[in-house]
């Protein structure tokens, strides 16, 4: 059962959608690293509810500002700690293998279209003790394709396609692009929502005279607050594994004696 989605630190429904797929991964008193964490609402979602030691990292220096700031204001209901920075999140100032797990949940793209995400992955996989998870979101086009299914029995319009692509292309991971890791999960972690929010809502807002902008909000935070049922969920869990032999194979990239 998903743990209830109704918290401060989170400021909106799909914040707590993520957390709440993300915790099931967490263990009390793991060390997590959260790139491209942005204002850090979701790293404080996960400290609020668990016991782990948290760092945030993203290259815009005012999202840490606004990180730090969320932070302060949570920062007596927090079990875990939260730490937030700025830095590159493809090129890290860490030592390798001190992460229990890795949170990647809104940096892919724009490190897919700048041609780093490559690199970026080798980073994070380096940092994981090995075992250790490497946990990230993105775009399912099939659930998508679901959903509008669902749509258009209720004469509902079609859903727009993302505006980019998502780099977690299901038959790209099925060429194993980034060897140090290996895919173990995916999980439809917002089915339940998106049909709770894109069919029945604007239908119920349809039959009361409202607008949907205007339909109350309590309607998400109870969807968000439920198990994910089916496969009609815009979004997806992705979980990898750091192989236990990648260490080695970094430590020869390191020396040059492997291409």
């Amino acid at each position: 059962m998903r743990e209830n989605a109704k918290h401060a630190a989170c400021g909106g429904t799909d914040f707590c959608l993520e957390a709440g797929a993300l915790l099931e991964y967490l263990e009390s008193g793991e060390r997590v690293l959260a790139v491209g964490c942005g204002d850090g609402r979701l790293a404080l979602e996960c400290a609020l509810r668990k016991n782990i030691r948290i760092l945030g990292l993203d290259d815009d220096p005012k999202m840490i500002e606004a990180a730090q700031a969320n932070r302060y204001k949570v920062r007596l209901r927090l079990q875990g700690t939260a730490k937030f920075e700025a830095g590159d999140v493809a090129k890290l100032e860490f030592c390798r293998e001190i992460f229990d797990k890795v949170a990647a949940f809104g940096s892919l793209t724009g490190l897919a279209e700048a041609g780093r995400l490559e690199a970026a992955v080798a980073e994070w996989s380096r940092v994981l003790k090995p075992g250790g998870l490497l946990l990230t979101a993105g775009d399912s086009a099939e659930g998508r394709e679901n959903l509008n299914r669902f749509r258009e029995e209720w004469g509902l319009d079609p859903l727009p396609e993302p505006k980019t692509p998502s780099p977690l292309d299901p038959e790209l991971l099925l060429e194993n692009p980034w060897p140090d890791l290996e895919l173990v999960e995916t999980r439809d972690f917002s089915s339940t929502y998106d049909v709770m929010t894109q069919v029945f809502k604007p239908l119920l807002a349809a039959s009361h005279g409202y607008a949907e902008a205007g339909w109350p909000g309590e309607l998400e935070r109870f969807a968000a607050g439920l198990p994910a049922w089916g496969e009609y969920g815009r979004r997806r869990l992705y979980v990898f594994r750091r192989l236990p032999q990648a260490a080695e194979s970094q430590a020869e990239r390191a020396d040059g004696t492997r291409a």
